[in-house]
């Protein structure tokens, strides 16, 4: 049987090349904008998305990461796509996590914590402590909630290790949420 792919045709046409060289063989059907790219693979409309997060010029891509928030989709495999003037991280979106991966060499970690003195700072203990580094680290607003913020971070290693469980649980004590929206192995 054969994949269908969604991505975004109407923002950025290199996102129907990197979704091409992801998924030479696939059927791929492009939405209008991210938000639709990503609830089609929520609604099995389609097997996975490719979405842009991140640019190297000029960090995050908001809007997308907050959909990625928000939903219950999975990144297992991030890609980059290099051009003259700049790198851009997309993730491969997937209703399921590949639970048969091999080991992963990073992961990307999302959570929330109380808008109290030192959460933030218990928060990147819990993680650092275990041995993780966190390459890169972002805070997005939380909707309706004036103050409060969702951090995700990308982190160096494989959260299934034992070093990597005691990591979450530690990290569960301190903030509110915790969620692990995906890994995958260095390209």
């Amino acid at each position: 049987m054969n994949q269908c792919i969604a991505y975004c045709g109407g923002m950025d046409p290199k996102d129907f090349a990197v979704t091409t060289r992801i998924f030479p063989d696939a059927k791929r059907d492009a939405y209008q904008n991210y938000a639709k790219t990503i609830k089609a693979v929520s609604n099995w409309k389609a097997d996975a998305a490719v979405v842009p997060f991140e640019k190297s010029l000029s960090g995050e891509i908001g809007h997308v990461v907050d959909l990625m928030f928000a939903s219950d989709l999975f990144a297992n495999r991030v890609v980059s796509n290099e051009d003259d003037s700049q790198t851009v991280h997309y993730a491969v979106l997937s209703r399921d996590e590949d639970k048969d991966a091999p080991e992963s060499d990073y992961f990307l970690l999302m959570f929330t914590v109380k808008n109290a003195a030192g959460t933030l700072a218990k928060a990147f203990d819990a993680i650092s402590a275990h041995g993780f580094n966190m390459r890169t680290v972002h805070s997005r607003p939380l909707e309706g909630q004036p103050w409060h913020f969702y951090f995700y971070a990308e982190c160096a290693g494989d959260d299934r290790s034992e070093a990597g469980q005691k990591m979450l649980a530690d990290l569960s004590k301190v903030c509110e949420s915790v969620k692990v929206m995906g890994r995958y192995a260095a390209e």
